[in-house]
């Protein structure tokens, strides 16, 4: 038996930040249905569908009734919430912002281009200066779903057996801001290996500002370190990158 057994989680969203917090709950346990009005395929419905019930065209007075028992609706907006109207579960929204930062609606390339995650978190831009190196890892719908599926665990904890609704809100913006921590702040003493990149600490500290300046003066200098720049990237993040 996995913990989430007993939990019944509707899946209604469209981006990929949505339907990936529902997964990971549905890998530990939960009943997951997921609902859309679309019937096409795409191709990472396989991965993201994976353990979940699937329900093609589904929309208005039945949508409504499936979510009635729900304890977990998940959603890309308040407005799609409210369509639900579910106000006894846990609803979770991922909106590409916060609807106070007065932001068009967007998705993934609209929120690295705000953020400028990329030039800060490369290691060739933030700790070399030079232009960023990017990946081809959705960094706000990836982040934004590992924390949204944590906010259901802690909210399911806090209220026990209770059937309290409460709105919880993960934007990919401020998803995509925290990896950004591990370069800009650092806590004294901090293991080496949560440097952005792992390095040990006298070169993080003392070596790379070094080269940092010495490249601002070369341009031969910078054309090799934009060479290097990609390999002082975490292997998790070279796994993703196309093939072409």
């Amino acid at each position: 038996m996995k913990p989430l057994n007993s939990l019944r989680v509707i899946d209604a969203s469209h981006r990929l930040a949505g339907r990936l917090a529902a997964l990971l709950l549905a890998d530990q346990g939960a009943d997951v249905v997921r609902v859309h009005e679309h019937t096409e395929a795409m191709p990472l419905d396989a991965v993201l569908n994976r353990n979940k019930w699937v329900l093609h065209a589904m929309a208005g007075e039945d949508l409504q009734k499936l979510c009635a028992g729900a304890d977990v609706i998940i959603a890309d907006s308040d407005q799609a919430q409210s369509a639900l109207n579910n106000q006894t579960a846990i609803r979770l929204t991922l909106p590409a912002f916060h609807p106070d930062d007065d932001m068009p609606a967007g998705g993934e390339g609209l929120v690295a281009a705000s953020t400028g995650v990329y030039t800060d978190v490369s290691p060739a831009g933030a700790l070399l200066g030079l232009p960023p190196i990017y990946t081809a890892i959705p960094m706000g719908n990836t982040y934004a779903a590992v924390f949204g599926a944590t906010a259901v665990m802690a909210e399911l904890l806090a209220r026990g057996d209770t059937r309290a609704g409460i709105q919880l809100m993960v934007p990919l913006a401020s998803a995509a801001m925290a990896p950004m921590g591990s370069v800009l702040f650092g806590a004294d003493p901090q293991p080496p290996r949560y440097d952005m990149p792992p390095l040990p600490r006298v070169v993080s500290r003392r070596i790379l500002p070094l080269i940092r300046k010495w490249a601002q003066r070369s341009e031969r200098l910078q054309a090799r370190l934009r060479a290097v720049g990609p390999k002082l990237y975490p292997p998790f993040a070279n796994a993703y990158r196309c093939s072409d």
